[in-house]
């Protein structure tokens, strides 16, 4: 009898195995993620439908990290430009 190896399997076509995002920070609810970021929860809905941003499911219940909010911020940082 072999032992089989726990891994996480790759999606179809990759070659390489993608391991689940980690986790940081308390959980926010859609509401809370929306007024952090500005934006309404019908926009944080649909990027969790879409699978843009990462989220938590709790049986029904669907939480963002804040870490997920940090990394939507520093992502969408433009610098400025150079003073000349």
């Amino acid at each position: 009898m072999t032992a089989k190896s726990s891994f996480i399997r790759s999606p179809k076509g990759s070659k390489k195995a993608t391991l689940p995002p980690t986790v940081t920070g308390p959980l926010l609810t859609s509401q809370q993620a929306a007024d952090a970021l500005g934006l309404s929860v019908h926009t944080i809905r649909g990027w969790t439908a879409e699978r843009r941003i990462t989220v938590v499911k709790l049986g029904r219940a669907v939480r963002i990290p804040s870490s997920e909010i940090d990394r939507l911020l520093n992502e969408s940082v433009i610098p400025r430009k150079p003073e000349e």
